[in-house]
């Protein structure tokens, strides 16, 4: 049965591996690099991990007429993600063109392409989801905001708890604060970097960070904040603060490190929900971490073998 909903962004990742990127950067030339193209996107980045930790999600996105809408497609079948991924005559498959140095650290150049117009109508039959997964992506994406919200108010009367990622500082930024502090106060569950809680928060310390986002956004549960390799921090209301170090790897490649951990959190929480009524959520986040981990040991922001 499909339990998670993801919902927002699926893209083509352009990944240029470079040890040349963080210094010596030939522009004008040619620099020597490796380049590779998967399957990207936030929310479809997610939905490929979960399938990892033996979840079956389901991915509401939309797509492209064109050859990089049939290889996000066929990527999804391959992983047996079910999906509503919508075909958008006049528009091109999102692409981004990422950017990874000899440390792992990746630079993004994101084009959204279809990645426009999520609405309620993309949904599937909600018997059976008990949590959904929101990109901020597709609340900053203009074209898709209205519909997004309109989506969460749904999820909201079905009892589906929603997760959402603010996305990116570089995307929030172009975004009034009280505008994002309206989309994020329809969450459950709040899941970001370091980085978006010192933006959305104007704190630089994680637990003034997190009592001042519980404060703003009244109906949120709990709160994680990731902090690259060190691991994680979270906080249910209430309760407090844990901090979770994550496993030491050889990173290679952080893109989708951060969808790989909300992933692992997720599908842990998930599996708790029938025998407790408060889940673990320490467990969960040391979860999230051993995901980001097999994540950074390889280049790419998806698996690159499907579990299914």
């Amino acid at each position: 049965m499909n339990q998670i909903l993801c919902i927002g962004d699926i893209m083509v990742d352009v990944v240029v591996h470079a040890d040349q990127l963080s210094k010596n950067f030939e522009f004008g030339s040619d620099t020597k690099s490796e380049i590779s193209m998967r399957g990207g996107g936030q929310a479809a980045n997610v939905a490929s991990w979960l399938t990892q930790v033996f979840i079956k999600p389901f991915m509401v996105a939309r797509v492209g007429n064109d050859a990089m809408g049939d290889f996000l497609i066929n990527d999804l079948d391959q992983f047996g993600i079910s999906h509503t991924a919508k075909r958008i005559s006049d528009a091109k498959t999102g692409m981004v063109v990422v950017l990874v140095d000899k440390s792992g650290e990746r630079t993004m150049f994101p084009d959204s392409g279809a990645n426009s117009g999520l609405g309620v109508s993309d949904l599937p039959e909600l018997t059976g989801f008990k949590l959904a997964f929101i990109s901020a992506y597709a609340l900053i994406n203009p074209a898709s905001r209205n519909g997004v919200l309109e989506i969460i108010k749904v999820l909201r009367t079905k009892n589906i708890k929603v997760f959402i990622d603010p996305a990116s500082v570089g995307a929030l930024q172009s975004i009034a604060k009280p505008e994002i502090n309206s989309w994020l106060a329809q969450a459950n569950f709040l899941i970001m970097n370091f980085d978006e809680a010192k933006f959305l928060t104007d704190e630089y310390e994680i637990e003034p960070a997190i009592e001042t986002l519980l404060e703003q956004y009244k109906e949120i549960e709990f709160v994680v904040i990731k902090v690259g390799a060190e691991g994680a921090y979270a906080k249910r209301r209430g309760e407090n603060l844990i901090f979770e170090k994550s496993i030491k790897q050889n990173a290679v490649d952080s893109t989708g490190a951060g969808d790989s951990f909300t992933a692992g959190f997720m599908a842990k929480y998930l599996n708790q929900l029938d025998s407790q009524d408060k889940p673990d959520i320490s467990a969960a986040v040391r979860a999230g971490n051993e995901l980001a981990g097999k994540c950074v040991a390889q280049i790419g922001a998806r698996p690159l073998v499907a579990n299914q």
